[in-house]
């Protein structure tokens, strides 16, 4: 299935869920996203979530509650800790006992962590996420080219 959600302006959330859980092993998921505004300045950005179960409400965690349990994908666009190593991505896991350290961009607490600049590309980036034989890797072409071969590895 394919689909579309837009964020308007300002510190707005939004949110899809699919309430049918996924029981194998090994997956792969394939999307798309274009993340866009005016100036070089981001928002926080936005986060792919696989999680044990729905959050009764949203939070501020790229819109999760920070006591989340299982993984978060995040497309962090905004350097809160200015050190010039943002837009990136990071898989963050938690078992909703620790609060995510936005201060920090979340260093030290992530499994992977790449910086990718995907912000005001003329594309839209590709990314492919794959858990396969208990290890988790993502590769993104980050929207400069529609190519298939301009893939990176991330984690």
């Amino acid at each position: 299935k394919q689909w579309y959600q837009r964020r308007v302006r300002g510190s707005k959330q939004g949110w899809i869920w699919n309430k049918i859980q996924y029981v194998g092993s090994n997956w792969q998921v394939d999307f798309s996203i274009k993340i866009t505004g005016r100036g070089k300045i981001g928002a926080d950005g936005m986060a792919m979530w696989f999680l044990q179960e729905i959050p009764a409400k949203g939070g501020s965690v790229f819109g999760a509650p920070n006591n989340w349990k299982g993984l978060g994908i995040f497309f962090d666009s905004f350097d809160n800790d200015n050190r010039h190593d943002n837009p990136a991505v990071l898989a963050v896991q938690n078992d909703g006992s620790v609060s995510f350290d936005h201060g920090n961009d979340g260093k030290g607490q992530t499994l992977g962590r790449c910086v990718q600049s995907f912000r005001n590309r003329p594309h839209p980036a590709q990314v492919r996420l794959q858990y396969y034989n208990k290890v988790l890797s993502l590769l993104i072409n980050p929207g400069i080219t529609t190519r298939e071969s301009d893939f990176e590895e991330c984690f």
